[in-house]
């Protein structure tokens, strides 16, 4: 049986083409993956900004309460007649009142950092057509040496096994 190298060249860039383009191409499994991990992590990061906006409105709707007038002044440090204040210093010597907040008033609730934008675009398909061919020349390279070594070996034993016929 004759190997066709030509054809087996051109059909396997082919295969190996397509499924560099279905894994690492623009649309690929892996930009998709880490397109949706992206998203999932913005709707998580959204959906806390929408809970401090909500508390927010909700602090704003009763800023006049007597009991919210009164949690705000604790918080800025201030206590009534009566009342044993009691503060933290931490090591590097910021002011606490011992309810998560510093000196500068905050709410003390870390809302994480953006994502950065920048993430894996996927190869073009010029990339992943070079990949392919890579990956190709090596493959028909070493079945072509194994090829050969397995007919020298089935030489000796169509010609007698070395009795007297030589190549």
């Amino acid at each position: 049986m004759t190997r066709n190298y030509v054809a087996l060249f051109i059909s396997i860039i082919v295969v190996l083409t397509a499924l560099f383009e279905g894994f690492l191409g623009i649309h690929g499994m892996v930009v998709n993956s880490r397109l949706d991990n992206m998203v999932e992590m913005k709707q998580q990061l959204l959906d806390v900004q929408e809970l401090e906006l909500y508390n927010l409105e909700q602090r704003l709707a009763h800023v006049w309460d007597d009991d919210e007038l009164m949690d705000r002044a604790r918080m800025m440090g201030y206590v009534q007649t009566g009342e044993t204040p009691y503060y933290f210093i931490d090591s590097d010597g910021e002011i606490s009142y011992g309810n998560g907040t510093g000196t500068s008033g905050r709410s003390g609730n870390v809302i994480a950092q953006p994502i950065a934008t920048k993430t894996f675009r996927g190869f073009s398909l010029w990339l992943n057509l070079g990949l392919a061919l890579f990956v190709t020349c090596v493959m028909v390279g070493i079945l072509k040496i194994v090829g050969r070594n397995r007919k020298d070996d089935g030489f000796s034993k169509r010609m007698g096994n070395g009795h007297g016929n030589h190549r």
